[in-house]
């Protein structure tokens, strides 16, 4: 068996201290009914670990990426992303490819970061 590999796009806007406070309270109000793939069957695990994810992207670490698409009419992603893989041999290959993911799995957080993103439209 050989290696596959990996990778997770986030978008990433600016995160200002409002955007962070918004980002916060979509967590704290996460429920495993809402729209989600989430694996966590406890709800106050899943809020935690949205916590986590959110405390680790906005930190910034060395195994994620700060990715500014080139502008070219025929790029259909035109906002920033956060970008994070690597070869996996069935585990994850980063720390966080972890915490993309949940970010990922939870819709709202997923789309007003998105939002954020494509209005900011950073160069």
């Amino acid at each position: 068996m050989g290696a596959d590999f990996m990778f997770w796009l986030v978008p990433a806007p600016d995160l200002t201290p409002e955007r962070q406070a918004e980002l916060r309270r979509l967590a704290d109000a996460a429920t495993l009914q809402e729209e989600t793939y989430s694996h966590y069957e406890d709800e106050r695990e899943w809020r935690a670990a949205l916590h986590a994810a959110l405390d680790y992207t906005i930190e910034g670490h060395r195994d994620m990426a700060h990715w500014f698409p080139d502008p070219a009419p025929d790029n259909p992603l035109t906002y920033p992303v956060w970008l994070t893989g690597g070869l996996s041999c069935g585990d994850l290959p980063t720390e966080a490819s972890h915490h993309f993911q949940n970010l990922i799995d939870y819709k709202p957080i997923y789309t007003i970061l998105l939002k954020w993103a494509q209005e900011d439209n950073i160069p």
